[in-house]
């Protein structure tokens, strides 16, 4: 994951994503593939760049890959969720803030009433458009200019942007986007793809024993979040959890077989808390 840097809030990120740095090329190398540039100074940057937009869109949710499966497992969750928490959901009024390339805004638009997508990243928003291309997008700064970023939502979401996205601005975005709730029966679903009580533990043990000059893997916790959610104004009122296997585990099991044993555990009872993604459902406080 790339290390987290401290910056002063000043744009809104994109459906955010993990940070590995790949390895050389070998001497005598097939085609290139999609491969994911160098990490800039800050998570707004970031996406701004085409060959970062082609590096996520065609390789971290390729056909098959440990992301493609457990957000396929993640949109059960979510319709659960929403049926739970927002039982009128399908007249609802929606928002997905930094919705990057339309991957949440395509599930959400079969879900609610209306819907928008907003990300500060035209590149990533052009991806989008030929995903949902039904679905109205905005390409806005929530903090420089909150007016852009419309209000008065049912539901707001933002996936893979706690993680991240830097701690200034990470609070200064969903503080803005609690502005942005229509009442206190409103509700805002995040997600963490960074449990640190996940298999990640073991990955940063690794690191620090055999790898001392790698970059810290970046993570965000049930506790973070209910910090966060106190100090901008919110309440948690549920949550969901998956991801027990590690990403080496698919390239050695059938996807098949590794699908089915996520799907077993996902949101177990005590089990949640362990998985490496998270989802919080939030309210006004």
């Amino acid at each position: 994951m790339n290390q987290q840097r401290t910056a002063p809030p000043t744009a809104l990120g994109d459906d955010s994503r993990s940070m590995t740095v790949t390895s050389a090329d070998s001497i005598i190398a097939p085609p290139p593939l999609p491969r994911k540039p160098a990490p800039r100074e800050t998570y707004s940057q970031t996406y701004q760049d085409p060959a970062q937009v082609h590096w996520y869109d065609s390789t971290v949710y390729a056909k098959g890959t440990h992301d493609d499966v457990l957000w396929r497992i993640e949109q059960t969750l979510m319709t659960r969720l929403l049926n739970r928490h927002a039982p009128d959901h399908a007249r609802a009024d929606a928002l997905d803030f930094a919705c990057g390339t339309g991957r949440i805004l395509a599930f959400m638009r079969e879900q609610v009433g209306t819907l928008v997508g907003v990300d500060i990243s035209p590149e990533m928003l052009a991806r989008a458009k030929q995903k949902v291309p039904d679905v109205p997008t905005i390409c806005a700064n929530i903090i420089d200019n909150p007016q852009d970023v419309p209000g008065n939502k049912d539901i707001i979401t933002s996936f893979r942007f706690l993680l991240l996205s830097e701690p200034p601005l990470r609070e200064a975005c969903i503080r803005a986007l609690v502005g942005k709730l229509r009442s206190n029966q409103s509700i805002m679903i995040l997600n963490t793809h960074g449990n640190p009580r996940s298999f990640r533990a073991l990955a940063s043990i690794r690191n620090s024993m055999f790898r001392p000059g790698s970059l810290k893997l970046a993570k965000f916790s049930l506790g973070d979040m209910k910090q966060l959610a106190e100090r901008v104004g919110l309440r948690l009122v549920g949550t969901a959890g998956l991801g027990y296997l590690p990403p080496f585990v698919y390239k050695i099991l059938p996807t098949s077989l590794c699908e089915s044993m996520e799907r077993l555990l996902a949101n177990k009872p005590i089990l949640w808390r362990f998985g490496t993604h998270i989802f919080f459902v939030l309210k006004k406080a």
